[in-house]
């Protein structure tokens, strides 16, 4: 099996494939720190799974998403995000799809579970283009972010 994860933020990233590599052994995962490095890693390679951060600068993973559907349909796609429920909804993406930040131990798993139970991935809004590193910069605080500011 192949799979492919997507996030910028290097500490959600490494912790998000341990916990991968844990619920899925033998698989062969790819890990990428940028929407368009892993837009390229997917035209040249056919993922059996794909994980995408939502929020990252340059290429979304709501537009990497978008074209690896438009690509192979039949890839599951899901995402992992820090914003909460209702932000996810008012982007057009399925909550049901998603794994909210910080991912847990078990987390992974329990949408393993019920991965064939899902509803097809669709995105309902237009997918935008990507975000410039401006408009990047001007979004609120990440996972981590918030997390910090509760620990002070």
């Amino acid at each position: 099996m192949q799979i492919l994860v997507v996030d910028d933020e290097k500490v959600c990233l490494l912790a998000f494939v341990e916990e991968l590599q844990r619920e899925l052994p033998q698989a062969q995962i790819d890990s990428y720190r940028s929407g368009e490095e892993a837009w390229k890693a997917a035209q040249e390679t056919h993922y059996d799974m794909v994980f995408t951060d939502i929020t990252m600068n340059g290429m979304s993973g709501v537009e990497l998403a978008n074209r690896i559907h438009e690509k192979d349909p039949d890839i599951p796609i899901y995402f992992e995000t820090g914003e909460t429920p209702g932000e996810v909804k008012k982007r057009g993406l399925q909550t049901e799809r998603c794994l909210f930040k910080p991912v847990l131990h078990g987390d992974v798993g329990e949408l393993l579970d019920k991965k064939d139970t899902l509803p097809p991935f669709e995105i309902s809004l237009p997918v935008k283009e990507s975000e410039t590193e401006e408009s990047y910069q001007k979004k609120p605080p990440g996972f981590l972010d918030r997390w910090l500011m509760k620990k002070k």
